[in-house]
């Protein structure tokens, strides 16, 4: 089969199982990186990503994540930006689509390169291409499921990217032999492939580790200095014209390799340490800060339960790369429960795993002493294990337990092992099995591509995917709470407050759950339930503003004035620029008629964040009903610059000029108001719209605002008594 053909078929596989499931939602982490990530906003500019984390808040800050991916953002930023600044998820779904089939194309160029060195390949035989057969099991293995349908997952597609790029550039750099090539030519390519391990590094941390990836050390030495030196005996060179060097030559080609490889490892080591140190700057020379809920075992004090933990979660990375079944967008918070007591049954696959993978080490080496072309094996079980290595919990603890993106690169080694496996057993002149095992391997790559099929399936809404993670995790308590928060936002109360029970349930000090299920409960005005849960959640963990706002809000609800003030103050004791928190302080005041403190309190709240709307709306309701008819009129200019989509603005403005007579300018911003609501449109917009109309001597207007208004709220005591007042006779 021609390589064209080959490409095209690795296409097909690549894309034949997401095609169909592209018309999904932004789910799970798409809502903080892409919807709520103010570097996405393209009246910003793009250089603020590079002084902000992956989520858009300064990377700086003690509460950053630490994770810097600029050149992610940025091709998020150019997502937003040629789809007319609007944010379509099939347009950010496709592009990551797009990249995973690059990425596979570059596995096959990358795996070509690697067995390009075997005397054997190519074999005309496409059961016996190894990059090929691992080019297709990498594009249908369904555990890159999260990195191409989770839009966030775009960052290991881009770092996988550059990092076979990186590789690429840097196989150019390496003289097939002493002659054929100039060093000019070689340090461009070297220089090329630093560059793109750099940016490998700003598309996701573990980029890096293409600097230190076997490939790029092993490869040099191990097959180009082993054709001129092999058991310390001098052997024959072979140049680009076929014709052998003295043995003399092939002495001066191994000192001359050693040496360049030498100065190579050194300048890769230098460029790694300076990546490092800037990416460590980058961080304010301060480190990420995990919860214990993130990742359970990297705080328990026993360093033998840490260990065993961690290499239990090594045997499960195996283990979905074996046979993906289990698969689940979040493994945090008791869905892998931390290894307990000796007795713990989970030890046993530890040890099966330990054991397993040394025999498979052990046979690797073993090959390669006696058959030269089982060195790729080396390299293949490397690219598994090294770009693994910043997820594994051995240089610092991670953020998580368990992954799926964190494996895609890794995967790549692994899908190698297993198509030279295949060749492995076909090229076995002896075996009676040839067709059935053909059959039995088209069948798991049919297989694949059904399971991939139905994760795509899982990953179109985030009901979907919650509920999938269920079936996986059900001991975790943050799949539940995702599930009720999904379930709250679509009004689904009774699901929601159950989920966030069982959430509460399974993880006792779950204080996030425990605001979120009072903030449901406040809004069905249960508000001593919903205390409790706020001072639950406030015992374990009181520097926990949201909580203490909402702890004022209930409070209020319950008249209790001054512990609702309190509360609030501790909420802005311990963030101190809140905006929200202001703005319900001043409705506060306003309750208790201080008007001028809720004024102050609303005017703190604009001054921290200038496009809070209820805060302007509010003050200027407040401006037009004590009579501040000048001074509402003014604000109301600067807040039309401000904020000139909100109906609440305009509704407020138009009641401000409705009283000044202005009835023309009024009318105008009561439709803009009702415009901008759609199809839902309070009953007092109607109302106060109908009173306009009343004062402007236009009967029939105002008696047909005022149905309207009942329509919605059949008892809005001002509209039935105002409609009475046009319509009975004096």
């Amino acid at each position: 089969m021609h390589v064209q053909a080959k490409i095209i078929l690795i296409i097909y596989f690549s894309v034949i199982p997401y095609i169909f499931f592209l018309d999904g939602d932004f789910v799970f982490d798409d809502s903080e990186a892409i919807l709520k990530n103010r570097d996405l906003n393209l009246n910003e500019p793009f250089s603020q990503v590079f002084y902000n984390d992956f989520w858009g808040s300064d990377i700086k800050s003690k509460s950053s994540h630490k994770s810097y991916r600029p050149l992610t953002v940025l091709t998020f930023r150019l997502n937003k930006q040629l789809d007319n600044g609007t944010l379509n998820p099939f347009h950010f779904k496709i592009t990551n689509l797009i990249l995973h089939t690059a990425v596979t194309i570059l596995l096959y160029q990358f795996v070509w390169r690697i067995y390009a060195r075997d005397e054997s390949f190519p074999n005309k035989s496409i059961w016996k291409d190894v990059p090929f057969l691992s080019s297709i099991l990498f594009a249908v293995h369904p555990v890159h499921t999260e990195a191409v349908s989770g839009i966030v997952g775009r960052a290991d597609l881009l770092a996988a990217i550059f990092f076979f790029l990186s590789v690429f550039f840097y196989d150019k750099s390496i003289p097939d032999n002493v002659y054929n090539k100039s060093t000019l030519l070689c340090s461009i390519y070297f220089i090329m492939s630093i560059v793109l391990a750099i940016f490998a590094t700003l598309s996701k941390e573990t980029g890096i580790t293409v600097l230190v990836n076997p490939f790029n050390v092993i490869k040099y030495t191990y097959f180009e200095t082993t054709r001129v030196f092999k058991n310390g005996k001098a052997i024959s060179y072979e140049d680009n014209s076929s014709n052998k060097v003295s043995k003399k030559n092939s002495h001066v080609s191994v000192i001359k390799n050693y040496t360049e490889f030498t100065l190579r490892i050194s300048l890769l080591l230098i460029s790694m340490i300076l990546i490092l140190y800037g990416r460590w700057a980058v961080m304010n020379y301060e480190g990420p800060k995990f919860q214990d809920v993130d990742n359970p075992a990297a705080f328990d004090k026993s360093r033998l339960i840490r260990v065993f933990t961690y290499n239990y979660i090594y045997f499960i990375n195996l283990l979905i790369l074996i046979w993906p079944q289990w698969l689940c967008f979040d493994w945090s918070m008791g869905c892998v429960p931390v290894l307990g007591a000796s007795y713990d049954l989970r030890i046993i696959f530890v040890i099966l795993f330990w054991i397993c993978f040394a025999v498979t080490l052990l046979k690797i080496f073993i090959n390669n002493f006696y058959y030269n072309n089982k060195r790729p094996h080396i390299l293949a079980l490397c690219i598994i294990v090294i770009p693994f290595l910043p997820a594994a919990n051995i240089l610092m603890p991670v953020g998580f337990v368990v992954a799926e993106r964190i494996l895609y690169i890794p995967s790549a080694g692994f899908c190698i092992l297993i198509a030279q496996g295949v060749n492995n057993i076909l090229s076995d002149s002896n075996s009676k099995y040839h067709k059935i095992f053909k059959v039995t391997f088209i069948l798991f790559v049919c297989i694949m591509i059904l399971r991939t099929m139905q994760r795509n399936r899982d990953w179109l809404t985030e009901k979907t995917l919650y509920l999938s993670g269920v079936d996986v995790c059900p001991l975790n308590a943050k799949v539940h709470y995702n599930i009720a928060k999904n379930s709250g936002d679509k009004s689904d109360f009774l699901f929601a407050e159950k989920e966030y029970i069982e959430a509460i349930r399974l993880n006792p000090s779950y204080f996030q759950a425990m605001n979120n299920l009072a903030n449901l409960l406040k809004d069905q005005t249960r508000f001593s339930e919903a205390e409790t849960y706020l001072r639950n959640a406030l015992e374990i963990k009181e520097d926990f503003p949201a909580a203490w706002m909402n702890l004022g809000i209930v409070l209020a609800g319950l008249k209790q004035p001054l512990k609702s003030e309190h509360a609030y103050r501790e909420a802005l004791k311990y963030r101190k620029n809140y905006a929200d928190c202001y703005y319900n302080l001043g409705n506060l005041y306003l309750d208790q008629n201080k008007n001028e403190l809720a004024f102050e309190a609303w005017s703190e709240a604009t001054r921290i964040n200038p496009k809070h709307a209820m805060a302007w709306s509010n003050t200027l309701a407040l401006l037009d009903n004590t009579g501040q008819i000048n001074r509402g009129l003014k604000l109301a200019r600067e807040v039309m610059l401000l904020l000139p989509e909100v109906p609440a603005i305009h509704f407020n403005i138009a009641n401000i000029y409705g009283k000044i007579g202005d009835f023309t300018t009024a009318e105008k911003h009561f439709k803009e108001a009702i415009s901008l609501k759609g199809d839902n449109v309070p009953a007092i917009y109607y109302a106060n719209f109908g009173v306009l109309y009343h004062r402007w001597k236009k009967p029939d207007r105002a008696i047909e605002m005022y149905q309207r208004a009942l329509s919605i709220n059949p008892t809005l005591r001002s509209a039935i008594n105002n409609i009475k007042k046009l319509t009975v006779p004096k």
